[in-house]
């Protein structure tokens, strides 16, 4: 699981989280007060001595996660992710029992929340929850439809009876903002990531770090025109290319670079 929607979650007291995602195994517990070296496990918890915890600092730039129950990993946050959090098994990154994994429903061919989804209620009434926000509509308010999605991604992963406490909630409760609107279908669109990332691109929410790591220090925003594209249709290819604009992440790249910027979004300073 990744942090950025663990801690969301978490910050929200979303239900739909214990749904999504296992809780660690062993969760980690520094202790100032135990010798220098100390690391035992002790009732089911990892126990470590400060000087573990500010090794782990000095090597990865972060502190551990002593989170007790969902731990998830940054992203794209080191050379060597599967040492997060420190993870003891080196050379099976997946067995790490200090950060959060995928749920184990995920491990069946089949069930009821494993049901593919072209496009679904929650969708569609945040799209109309940003229509009606932005005065494109008439009739039901933006309030209306945004709840009504949520209820909707509520009712879709079994968990109708957390609606009224969770959309009465601290951050959740409608604050009349397209960034809440776009965040919240952000949430919903849990295993339909290629929307939010369209959403990201024209709105700029949610606020999404690419982490530390990376080759820009900005989000790509386009697939750039591959090998294929360029050897057996390179007249289109050459036409569309150079109606891309460059951007400050962009311009060692050339046009055609994902940090380019194409004409949905040429001039509205989204999404960064």
């Amino acid at each position: 699981m990744c942090s950025t929607l663990v801690e969301k979650l978490q910050a929200l007291d979303d239900p739909r989280l214990a749904l999504w995602a296992s809780k660690i195994q062993i969760p980690i517990v520094v202790d100032p007060s135990q010798p220098a070296g100390y690391d035992e496990i002790v009732a089911g918890k990892r126990v470590i001595a400060q000087d573990i915890a500010d090794t782990y600092v000095e090597n990865f730039g972060m502190p551990l996660d002593e989170d007790p129950e969902y731990v998830g990993l940054p992203p794209a946050w080191s050379i060597v992710p599967q040492a997060y959090n420190l993870c003891p098994n080196l050379e099976q990154a997946p067995l790490n029992p200090h950060a959060s994994h995928l749920s184990v429903i995920y491990k069946a061919a089949a069930g009821t929340h494993l049901k593919a989804r072209l496009i679904s209620a929650a969708e569609v009434n945040f799209i109309l929850a940003e229509a009606a926000q932005k005065s494109w509509t008439t009739g039901a308010t933006a309030e209306t439809h945004y709840e009504a999605a949520i209820k909707a991604s509520l009712d879709a992963w079994d968990l109708s009876d957390e609606y009224d406490d969770y959309v009465a909630g601290t951050g959740v409760a409608y604050d009349g903002t397209l960034e809440q609107i776009i965040e919240q279908k952000w949430i919903a669109s849990w295993t339909a990531a290629a929307e939010s990332w369209f959403d990201y691109r024209r709105t700029g929410f949610p606020a999404l770090s690419p982490g530390t790591i990376v080759v820009r220090n900005a989000i790509p925003i386009r697939f750039l025109y591959g090998t294929n594209e360029l050897l057996y249709n390179p007249d289109m290819a050459a036409d569309a290319i150079e109606n891309l604009e460059t951007t400050a992440f962009s311009s060692t790249d050339g046009k055609n670079s994902p940090w380019s910027k194409s004409w949905l979004l040429q001039g509205t300073g989204k999404p960064w």
